[in-house]
């Protein structure tokens, strides 16, 4: 945000306006200022992905007491729930309204600077209170678990598969129920 945001203060890196007493016309902008935008996009995209992936789960594991405790925790999870879901939806409501009402009458470096400035103290914030966070220990590593399963695939390549016929023995399913047999199609 702060890279889109310098886009905007610095005139270098922008193309100037088409209504510039210096030109007659428009003129694209250069690679330089290309890779600039695109680099602050990609950005954007690649930490809004981290954050909007992993926070409701991040956020709904900080409530988990490991007492044993179903009712309350169970009710503070759906509360939790509602209330990340409500301020999510408020927070594009004033994205798509304040923000743009704000850049459309004070201009780009305000609009921009805005979110880049709420942005940051939202990091500040998280950073200063990760000491209180509820942090779970992870078991295994991600990359070997991934590791595993490449080996394990390739490993099996070869296998026959049986026929969805000879399902009813791999297949736990209680008495009475539907069962779906595996199709041949993807074989």
């Amino acid at each position: 945000m702060v890279l889109l945001w310098l886009t905007t203060i610095f005139p270098h890196a922008r193309p100037l306006a088409c209504d510039h007493p210096l030109r007659d016309g428009c003129e694209s902008a250069t690679g330089s200022q290309l890779m600039l935008l695109y680099l602050a996009f990609g950005l954007m995209s690649l930490g809004g992905g981290g954050i909007r992936s992993s926070s409701l789960a991040f956020g709904a594991e900080q409530l988990e007491k490991g007492d044993g405790i179903k009712s309350k925790s169970e009710s503070a999870l759906k509360s939790y729930f509602s209330w990340y879901y409500v301020s999510v939806s408020a927070s594009s409501m004033v994205a798509v309204t304040l923000i743009v009402y704000i850049q459309d009458n004070l201009g780009w470096k305000v609009g921009f600077g805005i979110p880049a400035a709420i942005m940051l103290l939202s990091a500040l914030c998280f950073f200063l209170a990760s000491p209180f966070y509820v942090k779970s220990k992870a078991n295994t590593s991600l990359l070997s678990g991934l590791i595993q399963v490449l080996v394990a695939s390739y490993k099996n390549r070869h296998i026959k598969l049986s026929s969805p016929q000879a399902a009813e023995e791999r297949y736990h399913h209680r008495e009475g129920s539907v069962r779906l047999v595996p199709s041949e199609n993807l074989r």
